[in-house]
C-alpha cells in the first residue's frame, strides 16, 4: 500500500505525536516495532495512509541524514 513516512529522531518523538494525533481526535494505534522500527499509521485527511517511524539504522544514511529535523507533523 503507497504510503508516506515521516522519521523521527527518537522513539520517544514517535510517541509525542501518536499522543498529539489522538488529542487533536485521530484513530491511532499505539506505536509499536514492525519491520525493524518504532512505528505507527493513520490515515490523514484525504485517505492518505502516513507512516510516523523511528529507525535508527536508517538514521545514519547520508541521504536521511540532509533531510529537515524537528518538524512536527501536523496533518492540517
Amino acid at each position: 500500500t503507497f504510503h508516506i513516512g515521516f522519521i523521527q529522531e527518537s522513539e520517544e518523538r514517535v510517541n509525542e505525536i501518536n499522543q498529539h494525533l489522538k488529542d487533536d481526535g485521530f484513530d491511532v494505534t499505539p506505536p509499536g516495532k514492525s519491520h525493524g522500527a518504532w512505528t505507527f499509521y493513520f490515515r490523514a485527511p484525504g485517505g492518505i495512509t502516513i507512516e510516523v517511524l523511528h529507525q535508527p539504522e536508517v538514521m545514519h544514511q547520508p541521504e536521511v541524514m540532509h533531510q529537515p529535523r524537528g518538524i512536527p507533523v501536523d496533518p492540517f
